[in-house]
C-alpha cells in the first residue's frame, strides 16, 4: 500500500493529570511505539506477540513475580530523561519541551504515541520535530557506526508516522551501569517523598561520593539537583558535564523511511484487527523458543498430576526433538573424547612447568606461546552443609534460604505395546 501523507496528526488526550493506571489503560487500548518492536519481532526483552495480545485484551499472568531489577532500570530511564534533554539543548543550541499528551494517527486511530520531547529554535513557538531520549550502559554497542538499535528505529518510525513528520532526532547517554541502578532507586524515592531537604540531599551526596568511582562522581551533582526539584543539569554544570561526557552522549538525525513505515502500518493493522479485535491469540510458531515457553509458563494455569491426550499434530515435533537429542548425545560423547585427548596432551606441558604457574615457549624470534596453569579460589556453600545450618542456626537458615519452584522441563518417552 502507498503511504497517505495527507493528514494532520491528532492530539488524542492530555496526560498531565492522568494517574498511572489511567495512562496504562489508555496504552492498553492502542498500539504504541514500543509495542511495534514486539509486533515486528524486534523486542530485546523477550516479549512475544501473544504476551502483547494478552496485555491488550486484559489477560493478566497466572503468577507474576516482581522483577525489581527490571523496574529499577525502567525507572532510571525516566529519571535520566531530563539529563538527556538538557545535554541535547546544550549541544545543539535548540530548545526541547514536553507536551504531556497522547497523539493518535488519524488514519490508523489504534496507533498512538507519547513523545519524550519536541524541539524548536530558541525564541520561537513552532516545533521543528521531536526528540526521543534514551540512556544505556557502556557495554551497549548497538549504537556504533552511526547505527540505532532496531527496536528504537521502529519506535521513532511509528512516531514519525503518527505526527506526519519527515525527520526527527534520537539522543542517547551512555552511563555507568552502577549509576543506572542509583538513578532508578532515586527516581522511586522522589516519587514517594517529592523534593528532598538540603540535609537529606547532603547525606545522599556523601554516600554517593563514597561508593562512586571517578567516572561516576561526575553525575552526582546532577542527580542531587533533580532530587532537589531543579533541572537535572543546572546551567552552571552544563559545559562541564558536556565536556566530561564527551562521545558518551550521541545525537542521531533520522529521516523518514517510507518502506519501514508501510510495514509498520500494515503489521499494526493486522495485529489489531485480526487478533485483538477478533479475540484470536497470535501463534507462537515464529517466536524464539525460550520466549514462547516463558509466555506459556506465565499465562497457562498449571494442573499438577493431570494427564491429557494430545493432538497428533505435535507428533512431528516429538520425533524431531528425539532426533535432535540423539544428535546432541553424540556430540556430547565426542566432546568427552576431545576433552580426554586434551588432558593427555596437557601432561608433558604441566610436567615441564615443574610447579610454576606460568611459562613461555618460543617458537621463533617472532612468535611465542604463553602457558598458564593455576586454579582460582571461589567461595561456595556445599549443599550437604544446609542441614547443619538448619539444625544449628534455624533463624539464620530461615532468613537466608529461599524456596523456589524450578522451571518446568519437557521430557519425552516412547512407549511400545
Amino acid at each position: 500500500m502507498a503511504i497517505d501523507k495527507n493528514y494532520v496528526p491528532k492530539l488524542y488526550k492530555v496526560t498531565a493529570n492522568m494517574t498511572t493506571k489511567q495512562w496504562e489503560d489508555e496504552r492498553r487500548n492502542s498500539i504504541g511505539g514500543s509495542d511495534m518492536a514486539v509486533i515486528m519481532g524486534l523486542s530485546p526483552y523477550g516479549k512475544t506477540k501473544r504476551e502483547l495480545y494478552y496485555d491488550k485484551v486484559g489477560v493478566t499472568p497466572i503468577k507474576q513475580k516482581p522483577d525489581y531489577e527490571k523496574q529499577i532500570i525502567f525507572d532510571s530511564g525516566h529519571f535520566l530523561e531530563n539529563m538527556v534533554a538538557d545535554l541535547f539543548n546544550y549541544r545543539t543550541g535548540l530548545q526541547t519541551y514536553e507536551v504531556k499528551a497522547m497523539f493518535e494517527h488519524p488514519l490508523h486511530p489504534h496507533i498512538r504515541g507519547n513523545i519524550d520531547r519536541f524541539y524548536r529554535y530558541k525564541g520561537t513557538k513552532e516545533p521543528i520535530s521531536f526528540m526521543e531520549c534514551k540512556s544505556t550502559t557502556e557495554y551497549n554497542r548497538e549504537w556504533d557506526n552511526d547505527s540505532i538499535p532496531p527496536q528504537y528505529s521502529v519506535q521513532i518510525a511509528t512516531y514519525m508516522a503518527i505526527l506526519n513528520l519527515d525527520f526527527c532526532k534520537i539522543s542517547c547517554l551512555f552511563i555507568p551501569e552502577q549509576l543506572r541502578y542509583v538513578a532508578g532507586i532515586l527516581f522511586q524515592l522522589k516519587n514517594v517523598f517529592g523534593a528532598l531537604s538540603k540535609d537529606t540531599l547532603g547525606d545522599i551526596r556523601d554516600q554517593l561520593l563514597h561508593i562512586s568511582d571517578a567516572e561516576t562522581k561526575l553525575y552526582v551533582p546532577m542527580v542531587l539537583s533533580a532530587l532537589g526539584g531543579e533541572f537535572l543539569v543546572p546551567n552552571h554544570l552544563l559545559e562541564e558535564t558536556s565536556d566530561a561526557v564527551g562521545k558518551k552522549f550521541i545525537i542521531r538525525h533520522v529521516e523518514r523511511d517510507e518502506t519501514l513505515e508501510e510495514e509498520i502500518l500494515s503489521k499494526a493493522d493486522d495485529f489489531w484487527f485480526n487478533f485483538v479485535k477478533k479475540g484470536i491469540e497470535p501463534s507462537l510458531d515464529d517466536e524464539n523458543g525460550s520466549d514462547a515457553i516463558s509466555t506459556l509458563n506465565r499465562f497457562v494455569t498449571k494442573k499438577p498430576m493431570k494427564s491429557k491426550i494430545l493432538p497428533n499434530s505435535v507428533l512431528t515435533n516429538i520425533k524431531q526433538i528425539a532426533e535432535l537429542k540423539k544428535k546432541k548425545s553424540e556430540l556430547d560423547a565426542r566432546k568427552k573424547q576431545y576433552d580426554a585427548q586434551i588432558q593427555k596432551l596437557s601432561v608433558p606441558i604441566i610436567e615441564a612447568l615443574d610447579g610454576c604457574s606460568n611459562g613461555t615457549v618460543i617458537e621463533n624470534p617472532f612468535v611465542s606461546h604463553q602457558v598458564s596453569y593455576c586454579g582460582k579460589e571461589k567461595t561456595y556453600f556445599p549443599k550437604k552443609n544446609l542441614e547443619k545450618l538448619r539444625n544449628s542456626y534455624p533463624e539464620a537458615y530461615d532468613e537466608c534460604v529461599e524456596n523456589e519452584q524450578t522451571s518446568a522441563s519437557l521430557t519425552l518417552k516412547e512407549v511400545r505395546k
